[in-house]
């Protein structure tokens, strides 16, 4: 595959919590004594609906912070499972989708009318991820290895159909200027991210490079190449993980990583385009935001294969 295509590229800076981080010019980025650190993520859970559950219930989530810097969250709606992804319409209305469910609904969230609308379902089994509008209002969600479509509607909610496939750990999903569908690769920590077309063609354009990367070329029956890029052992491919706390060890044989507290290993996360079409890709392992300058066409013309992996 050319290199345009596989290579990690170069970026000259970050947003990592408020603060500037560098990395792939010599020196990896690190974060400035002063930035703080984000708070572990609690996690989701879920609960059923009834009478009740449509008002408002503040909830301030930030405890330790003044009164003057307090942040107090309100509860429009809830649902009976675990949501995943957030976007929304040109009229204001916000879209998750649920994990747990046989199938998985898609709702609709009205932050007026402080109620959550079933609009659609993914056939299970599903898990799905990040959620995204094209121009003609279709609503596309990533699950698996999959990108589901469907068009919302609360009189007659769809299932939604297969839009494309090939995309492992789809997550993040953004769609550019021209219409194509960008999406990321989430929890597989390789950090790729993809193009597609729309008729469903998948091309991979990019990677985020991981934390870490071992690039002993010694094991392999083919005298030490790989055959499966980005998979094999004894230092081929790549072993994201946030180091420290996360330890890799790597022999000519073998490979073992072992992830601890505050080890993750996702470096391509959610997706947004600028105003002046730069693609930007949340680095939940980084805390960092990186920006893709692309041209017209949606090729990359920010510097490219500054990680030797690929």
């Amino acid at each position: 595959m050319p290199e345009n295509r596989r290579g990690a590229f170069a970026f000259t800076s970050a947003v990592l919590f408020g603060c500037v981080v560098t990395a792939c010019n010599g020196s990896a980025g690190t974060m400035d004594a002063s930035c703080p650190t984000p708070d572990a993520a609690e996690p989701d859970v879920p609960s059923a609906i009834d009478a009740d559950t449509n008002i408002n219930i503040s909830v301030n989530t930030l405890a330790g912070l003044a009164p003057a810097s307090q942040i107090t969250f309100t509860t429009i709606s809830r649902t009976p499972l675990v949501v995943e992804g957030l976007t929304a319409d040109g009229a204001g209305n916000l879209y998750a989708a649920g994990r747990g469910g046989s199938p998985c609904s898609v709702w609709r969230f009205s932050i007026s009318m402080k109620t959550a609308t079933i609009v659609g379902n993914i056939p299970s089994p599903c898990s799905p991820n990040g959620l995204a509008f094209n121009a003609s209002g279709d609503l596309f969600i990533g699950d698996g290895e999959r990108v589901y479509r469907l068009t919302p509607s609360d009189q007659t909610p769809p299932t939604a159909a297969v839009f494309a496939a090939g995309v492992p750990i789809a997550n993040g999903l953004a769609f550019d200027r021209g219409g194509k569908l960008w999406v990321s690769d989430g929890t597989t920590g390789q950090g790729r991210v993809w193009k597609v077309t729309t008729d469903g063609t998948i091309t991979e354009v990019f990677r985020v490079q991981p934390l870490a990367n071992d690039v002993n070329l010694t094991s392999g029956a083919d005298g030490g190449v790989d055959a499966t890029p980005g998979v094999g052992v004894g230092g081929v491919g790549r072993d994201p993980r946030a180091l420290p706390p996360g330890s890799l060890s790597v022999t000519p044989t073998t490979r073992a990583a072992a992830d601890t507290a505050g080890s993750i290993a996702v470096v391509a996360n959610g997706l947004a385009f600028g105003p002046d079409g730069s693609l930007f890709i949340a680095d939940s392992a980084r805390g960092a935001i990186w920006k893709v300058a692309l041209d017209a066409q949606g090729a990359v013309t920010s510097p490219m294969g500054c990680d030797a992996t690929f």
